[in-house]
């Protein structure tokens, strides 16, 4: 994301092929694993990093991802990503969309 032509916000998906779990509901055994997700310090609590998730979300749907994967030890950061329907898991948190 840029403010102007200032770098102020990035966000990537790694795009990972794994061999199908049907048991976990990840029938098309791709996961978005969503990393990187960094705001500049003088842009934070405006809600750019949820917009960036948001994004990388859309993104992955469209491509046809229907379980993401992330890392976070951040308080804040988990919050907002339980407010995407994360759910804790053994290292990472997981989304599958239905």
């Amino acid at each position: 994301m840029f403010d102007n032509n200032n770098l102020i916000a990035v966000s990537s998906l790694e795009i990972i092929k794994r061999l199908p779990t049907p048991k976990i509901g990840n029938i098309n055994s791709t996961i978005g694993y969503i990393c990187g997700i960094y705001t500049n310090k003088n842009y934070r609590k405006q809600g750019i990093a949820k917009k960036l998730v948001a994004k990388t979300l859309e993104y992955g749907k469209n491509i046809g991802i229907t379980r993401f994967q992330l890392s976070s030890h951040n308080p804040i950061a988990i919050k907002m990503y339980e407010d995407f329907g994360f759910k804790p898991n053994i290292n990472s948190m997981i989304l599958t969309i239905k």
